[in-house]
């Protein structure tokens, strides 16, 4: 597998600048403008995590932050301080640092550190940017 930096094709020179460090930011311009669709990529994903993609887009807090129920199966409720100070300190919550939408979304208790790094690498590779997680992404 080539770990080759290619940015998609269809971003534009300013959202080329913000991809290394800024890819969250970069994605809402870019689907806003309408230079990409996510379409294929969220039928893939399950609802939580689809959910938070579209809220990242549109620049919105996670459903859960508005009061929303969750279905019982899901992670309920906010992260505890505790646990949540451990998260902090995991390599992986850490290699979220470019994605502000997916550390909220963890620190909630919407998406596991997992679940969130699994996203990030999706919209990582519909972006073309060196994956999360890899000495070849930005810090």
């Amino acid at each position: 597998m080539s770990m080759l930096h290619t940015p998609h094709p269809d971003l534009n020179e300013e959202e080329r600048a913000l991809l290394p460090d800024a890819p969250e930011q970069t994605l809402r311009r870019a689907v806003q403008r309408g230079a990409l669709s996510l379409d294929p990529v969220m039928e893939q994903l399950p609802p939580r995590a689809a959910a938070v993609v579209r809220n990242m887009i549109i620049g919105e807090r996670p459903p859960m932050e508005r009061g929303l129920p969750t279905p019982e199966s899901e992670p309920a409720g906010r992260v505890e301080a505790e646990e949540l100070q451990t998260l902090r300190g995991q390599t992986t919550y850490r290699a979220l640092s470019a994605w502000p939408s997916l550390q909220r979304a963890v620190d909630e208790g919407t998406l596991t550190v997992a679940e969130a790094l699994e996203l990030a690498r999706t919209v990582d590779h519909t972006l073309g940017r060196y994956t999360t997680g890899t000495r070849y992404a930005a810090p």
